[in-house]
């Protein structure tokens, strides 16, 4: 039996009144992936994801998972996708770093294994320029 996590003073520590409401902000209104917010409140991805179960949040799937490009100021990649339309054969994103707040824009190529029934996926060419 491993440690217990006391969600309730993790919450309160950073200011929330739940830790349903922590979780949610982290995950859902911030965006960010699993093991970022297991790394933010120092405890390991699988109680994070345990917690979120327990508590009814649902996961995103696997698949629509994905870190994204760097950051051109801070380099981190972090970033959340605000806007896009397909341009040719590229889609342009204009995306938001949850780390800094920079706003930049990417051009990304549709990239497609065969055989794969996941949907595609889509891999940044290049930044395009930091707004």
């Amino acid at each position: 039996m491993g440690i217990r996590i006391d969600w309730g003073r993790l919450a309160l520590e950073r200011g929330y009144d739940t830790p349903r409401q922590m979780l949610e902000d982290l995950y859902i209104t911030k965006g960010l992936p699993l093991q970022s917010v297991a790394d933010k409140l120092i405890v390991s991805a699988t109680a994070v994801r345990h917690a979120m179960l327990a508590m009814g949040i649902k996961l995103r799937p696997r698949h629509q998972i994905l870190k994204g490009p760097s950051c051109p100021k801070c380099t981190i990649q972090n970033s959340r996708v605000i806007a896009s339309h397909p341009f040719g054969s590229y889609m342009i994103r204009y995306r938001i770093c949850l780390s800094c707040g920079a706003r930049f824009k990417t051009k990304e190529v549709v990239v497609c294994e065969r055989g794969s029934t996941q949907g595609h996926e889509f891999r940044s060419e290049s930044t395009v320029d930091g707004q």
